[in-house]
């Protein structure tokens, strides 16, 4: 896996920022549950979170991590990554860049997810049942 500067990350998430608005209203499911090392994670959480990465960080950066369900290095450091990237694009979130996904980063995810018009509503409405929020 190639590695690329949080500079990408910033700039995906501002060109998203961008395109969406950032201003819905989506909520994540308040029954999930955290996903991250040590966590009970379910496996199609942890697809949402890599297929997150995947189109809103890494898109066209040639770095994208393997969507298999399972929470590994890859994953955590991609939570890492959308947790510093959504920070530097919105003064003030302040998540924890701690690798979990957890109420905060789960419902700002289902935010970025509902206010995307390019995919399924679906979509958004699944993930929304397994991240936290």
């Amino acid at each position: 896996m190639k590695r690329r500067g949080g500079r990408s990350a910033v700039v995906a998430v501002t060109a998203l920022a961008a395109v969406t608005g950032l201003t819905g209203t989506g909520h994540a499911d308040s029954t999930g549950r955290n996903i991250g090392y040590g966590q009970p994670n379910v496996p199609q959480a942890v697809v949402c979170v890599q297929q997150f990465y995947n189109r809103y960080i890494e898109e066209g950066q040639g770095a994208l991590i393997q969507v298999d369900g399972k929470f590994g290095r890859e994953t955590d450091r991609a939570v890492r990554r959308i947790q510093s990237a959504v920070n530097t694009r919105f003064p003030g979130t302040e998540l924890q860049v701690d690798g979990v996904v957890g109420p905060r980063t789960g419902h700002r995810m289902i935010q970025v997810l509902r206010d995307d018009w390019t995919i399924d509503r679906g979509y958004a409405d699944r993930c929304a049942q397994f991240l936290p929020g």
